[in-house]
Parts: structure tokens; sequence; C-alpha cells
């Protein structure tokens, strides 16, 4: 393994991470943005039934299956940059059997 296959792979874990990094922040930006407007509080408009108030449960949704799905995708891309981070530092810190000296030979170093 040379030097250069060293850099080209950690180059290549750091630009997939700098691209998903880039399309997360695009998606959840652009869904915020987009909830913003949608939502947004108008002049004279009453409040919704299931606003939350002060010393009153809150009715229960039925966001348990979004919550899921999105632990769910998240755990799942985690692990698989997880893997791929674990193998490449391995492949990077392995040192190349044409490197490693032979048994019984001396090192002599002056």
């Amino acid at each position: 393994m040379s030097i250069s296959n060293t850099s080209d792979m950690f180059s290549s874990l750091f630009n997939t991470f700098t691209t998903l990094a880039i399309l997360v922040g695009v998606v959840v930006f652009s869904l915020m943005a987009y909830l913003l407007v949608k939502y947004r509080a108008r002049a004279g408009q009453a409040d919704p039934e299931d606003a939350p108030r002060l010393g009153v449960m809150p009715v229960p949704r039925g966001h348990l299956r979004t919550a899921v799905v999105s632990v769910g995708l998240s755990s799942i891309i985690l692990g698989v940059l997880l893997f791929v981070t674990l193998e490449v530092t391995n492949t990077i810190n392995t040192i190349p059997a044409d490197c490693t000296p032979h048994p019984g030979t001396v090192s002599t170093s002056t």
C-alpha cells in the first residue's frame, strides 16, 4: 500500500461524509422553510384544537410510526457510515506485509 492509496481512501471517506452532511442539511433546511411558510400564524386566526395549554395534558397525536421510521433510517445510515469508517481506518492502520521485518533478521541502526 502506498501513501497515495491511503490518502485516496481518507479523501474518499471525507468526501462521502461531506456530501451526506450537505444533502441532509439541504433537506432539513428546505423542509423547515416550507413548514415555516405553510404553518405561519396569521392575524385573527384561532389556535388549533390540539395546541398545548398550560396545566392540560396533551392529546396523543399518533406520530409513533413517524418517530420509529425516522429513528430506524437514522440508525441504518449511521451504522453504514460507522462500518465504512472502521474498515477504512483499519486498512489505513494496517502495516503491509512487505513492510514488516522477517523473523530472524536483526535490525542494525546506527
